[in-house]
């Protein structure tokens, strides 16, 4: 008896308010480049917990890269040598500095923040792949994951003439857009895309978890808006590189941090 009250009881502990509150962390803007540094300076630190996109990482410019990677070190309250760095963290109340060894600070991170600061590594051009910079290497279809199923993954199309379009995960949690498209170009091994249209989805306040309790967020209510040409282009851009996976029966390229696969697919 008591093993059918507990499996009864799963479901609804799973769709509790206390466990919606992470879907919060999926309704910020990505395209917005000072959301970490207001975040840090109001003591919110709750995004550090979460996975943070490639996209987000594309708005930074250099100097928000750098203040991003190094917010992990000052959480756990590591002493900065750079005056910089040192200014900058020094005005935040909830900053303690006390630990002067990096490695001690390393040990302390969460698989999540490990990950993050490595990802950002990547944006700051700290690889040893070798970069792309032939923008003809680039032409085709690209796809997040190896196997193109059912849903598809995020994925980059690059057209000639400089065209590209990048269209949103299907697996998306809270999707902001389905899709954005423009121009783009390669310098250094870096990839430069302005954004000039863009599709959104119109949605409401409210939202759910996907049956099941697998914390998956959606939209109670949500659909596609029209295409819109933006009045100011976004600016985003991410480290290419020719990806150790690449062979003979498959090119593969890391665009940000992440491996993405010569497939083809329907646009």
């Amino acid at each position: 008896m008591k093993r059918i009250l507990l499996l009864l009881l799963i479901p609804i502990s799973l769709f509790s308010e206390e466990n919606l509150e992470i879907c919060n962390q999926f309704l910020h803007d990505e395209f917005d480049p000072t959301y970490f540094v207001k975040k840090m300076e109001e003591g919110d630190t709750s995004f550090s917990n979460h996975y943070i996109t490639d996209i987000h990482f594309a708005i930074l410019s250099r100097e928000q890269l750098k203040i991003l990677r190094n917010f992990y070190f000052a959480k756990y309250g590591y002493i900065f040598k750079s005056a910089d760095l040192a200014d900058f963290f020094n005005k935040l109340y909830w900053y303690s500095p006390k630990i002067s060894d990096q490695d001690t600070i390393i040990k302390k991170f969460k698989e999540i923040e490990s990950d993050t600061v490595k990802r950002i590594t990547f944006f700051e051009n700290k690889s040893n792949e070798k970069p792309v910079n032939n923008l003809a290497y680039l032409i085709g279809k690209w796809h997040l994951d190896e196997k193109v199923g059912s849903g598809y993954n995020s994925r980059f199309i690059f057209k000639k003439e400089n065209q590209f379009t990048y269209l949103q995960s299907e697996m998306k949690n809270l999707p902001q857009y389905a899709y954005f498209s423009g121009k783009y170009e390669i310098s250094n091994g870096i990839l430069k895309l302005t954004i000039n249209k863009i599709k959104k989805y119109k949605h409401s306040d409210s939202l759910k978890l996907a049956e099941g309790g697998n914390y998956i967020c959606f939209w109670k209510n949500q659909e596609l808006d029209k295409e819109r040409y933006l009045g100011k282009p976004i600016i985003l851009n991410l480290p290419v590189y020719h990806s150790q996976f690449s062979g003979e029966s498959m090119k593969v390229i890391r665009i940000g941090s992440l491996l993405f696969y010569e497939n083809d697919f329907d646009e």
